[in-house]
This record gives C-alpha cells, structure tokens and sequence, in this order.
C-alpha cells in the first residue's frame, strides 16, 4: 500500500481503535498522529496511512 494513501478523520479513528471525538483531541493537544487539512480554511482533516503506522509504532515503543 501507497504512503500517499490517505483516509478521512472517521476511518483514521476506526482504524486507531478510537473515537473521532478522541482522534480530534489527540490532534488539538498535538499528540496525535500527523494531520493533513484540506480545503478552505481546513474544513477536512486527512492522514496518511504511512504516518498512522509510524504513529502507531512509535506510541507503542517499550
């Protein structure tokens, strides 16, 4: 799979585990995964599939 292929908000949270409302937080407080805004003014966040798995690897590293 692509690194440059990107989901929505929604599916990046599902396939974190987590809600949107939890994925949103994680990105306002800046501990969540990279973010991409698209559009005017932002009005959609996207991610890339390569950072969600850099993030998850990094965020489970012992």
């Amino acid at each position: 799979m692509s690194g440059d292929f990107r989901v929505s908000e929604k599916n990046a949270a599902y396939l974190l585990g987590y809600s949107a409302k939890y994925l949103k937080s994680l990105r306002h407080a800046g501990n969540g995964p990279r973010f991409y805004e698209i559009g005017v003014g932002g009005s959609r966040i996207s991610y890339k599939f390569e950072d969600l798995a850099s993030w998850i690897e990094m965020a489970h590293k012992t």
